[in-house]
């Protein structure tokens, strides 16, 4: 597999640059609209549970389908799924805030899985750090220019007289259809490697080992990660909200200055690792550093200033990711990448669901509980992480030389 790994890639870049524009403007409104309507925290953090577990079920599915019949009609009808889900969200109320996480939930599980098993096939082990790196960087990229956006809503209020939750309103409907305009032809095109005796879709399959003690270490750490980060971090746009009484226009500008550095960041990040001396220590020495900033941010009482703190944990906490991605990847066989990255994704997600209502929660006792618990977890799972791969961390190398 030669450098066309890259050609064959470029529709789904443009499609989640795409996605992610929509997905930050709508994510950039979501917690305004829902405080809007009289939302509690604990109501938020349930709801939010509720897109989780949804996102579960729909990552478990997609990663079968992915690995049984392929990556393409999976992310397409995922997209569909979530799509309808934004535009129920715009109809107000409880009950339209629940089936939107149910379907933007399914929808999204499922699209997460398929695109992550179809990077992994299109690019070979070597390229793998680059290819998840440029996956980040369009996502990222898309979100910036969406959170920015969330100013548009304001705009659009103040110039028309429009209620402020009406025009949010307004907002969730129309990005829901034209995310479904713009996206739906480019994922139409994409060029899927076959491979059929490793997926088997068009002849036998051949016979691999799966690797569970590894898998086994990896789930555990997403477990600890994934409550860690439901807490605080999956509710932050609430708690800003409830803390400093921010609205879109504020929250966009905090998300999209933080995807845009990343963005940039990420590029550099296969180049950095080389260096570093490989994508798990890298990984590690970088969200290792962004844990005592989450503490920071609870002993402020300036938006700006928890902002700034916020972008930069934010930056080095994720900015590695698709190095971690990678490396994941490489752990897991070929033809069992779909359904590694559902079971992984399970690990990630069943806590996510349990900790946005405990957070939700939280948030109602003490606003700043859930970011302290937050980065004592985070600790935790990155200790465990450096002790379970030591391998990994002594010698310099990169994702394709990790095989299970």
């Amino acid at each position: 597999m030669g450098e066309d790994w890259l050609d064959r890639l470029w529709p789904v870049l443009v499609a989640a640059f795409a996605s992610q524009v929509i997905g930050g403007l709508l994510w950039s409104v979501y917690a305004p609209f829902l405080r809007g309507q009289g939302f509690s925290g604990t109501l938020y953090g349930v709801i939010g549970s509720v897109s989780v577990f949804s996102s579960v079920a729909g990552s478990l599915v997609g990663g079968w389908v992915s690995d049984r019949y392929g990556s393409r009609g999976v992310i397409i009808a995922g997209v569909v799924s979530w799509s309808v889900g934004a535009a129920v969200l715009s109809l107000g109320g409880l009950y339209p805030a629940l089936a939107s996480s149910v379907l933007s939930g399914f929808g999204g599980g499922a699209v997460w899985v398929a695109v992550a098993a179809l990077v992994s096939r299109t690019a070979p082990d070597a390229e793998l750090d680059k290819a998840f790196s440029y996956m980040n960087a369009a996502n990222l990229f898309g979100g910036a220019l969406g959170s920015f956006m969330g100013w548009l809503p304001i705009i659009y209020s103040r110039a028309t007289g429009a209620p402020l939750l009406e025009s949010y309103r307004l907002f969730l409907a129309v990005g829901a259809a034209v995310l479904l305009a713009v996206t739906l032809p480019l994922y139409a095109r994409v060029r899927e490697p076959r491979a059929a005796c490793a997926v088997g879709v068009d002849g036998p399959r051949r016979r691999v080992s799966v690797p569970w003690r590894t898998i086994y270490k990896l789930f555990l750490v997403e477990l600890v990660i994934g409550f860690g980060a439901a807490l605080s971090i999956h509710n932050i746009d609430y708690y800003f909200a409830l803390k400093y009484g921010v609205t879109s226009a504020e929250l966009g500008t905090t998300f999209g200055v933080q995807e845009a550095a990343m963005g940039v960041l990420t590029l550099y990040m296969p180049r950095f690792s080389r260096r570093v001396g490989g994508p798990l220590r890298t990984y590690l020495v970088l969200t290792g550093s962004s844990v005592p900033l989450l503490v920071a941010m609870t002993l402020v009482d300036s938006f700006p200033v928890a902002a700034a703190l916020y972008i930069v944990r934010t930056i080095l906490m994720n900015v590695a990711s698709p190095l971690y991605q990678a490396f994941q990847m490489s752990l897991i066989p070929w033809e069992l990448r779909g359904r590694g990255s559902s079971l992984l994704g399970l690990a990630w997600q069943v806590p996510v669901g349990l900790g946005r209502s405990v957070g939700g929660a939280l948030l109602d006792i003490d606003v700043e509980l859930p970011l302290r618990v937050t980065a004592l977890l985070y600790t935790a799972a990155l200790s465990m992480l450096a002790a379970f791969f030591p391998d990994h961390l002594r010698k310099r190398s990169t994702a394709a030389t990790h095989r299970g």
